[in-house]
């Protein structure tokens, strides 16, 4: 791991590549080497990481805060990966915590089309879990976006809510 973590870092976009399979099938043995770069500072390196985490999946739940956290960044970029993250790591909790919906909440009225769309993905990933009257509100509302595929994840997000009005819409 300790090897794929520095090819992970190199300024080779290939081998970059090659090494995120490789954190990716390590798994949670890659973890206390993903988490510190949470924290570095160029938003285009932490979204290559939380990317890994989303792959790794609900075994990356612990680092699920710091995604959280970073999904409130001003690059797109960072926070296309982050919303989309939330539903591949988070899908075995019971049920989510408030900062997480209201991550949520905010992507899907985020002015980029591509966290609208990774927030829809998310939901409908984890359905009845992060249900709130203001997701459905803004899943109903993306039903009229622009991009089909905003629209399309936010019909398949309102199926897989508890949620009679969601169902309705």
């Amino acid at each position: 791991v300790e090897f794929l973590i520095e090819i992970f870092n190199s300024d080779d976009a290939n081998l970059r590549n090659i090494a995120a399979y490789g954190l990716r099938a390590a798994g949670d043995r890659s973890l206390d080497y993903l988490a510190p770069l949470i924290d570095k500072d160029d938003p285009k390196e932490v979204a290559r990481v939380i990317d890994v985490l989303g792959d790794i999946g609900p075994p990356a739940d612990r680092l699920l805060k710091a995604i959280v956290k970073a999904a409130n960044n001003q690059s797109v970029v960072l926070r296309r990966y982050a919303v989309e993250a939330f539903g591949l790591i988070a899908q075995q909790q019971i049920k989510c915590e408030r900062a997480l919906i209201e991550q949520l909440e905010n992507a899907l009225k985020d002015e980029d089309a591509i966290v609208r769309r990774n927030g829809a993905f998310s939901v409908a990933q984890l359905g009845g879990k992060v249900c709130s009257e203001l997701i459905v509100d803004e899943l109903i509302e993306n039903l009229q976006d622009w991009h089909h595929h905003v629209r399309g994840w936010s019909i398949e997000a309102l199926q897989r809510l508890d949620n009679e009005r969601a169902l309705k819409a």
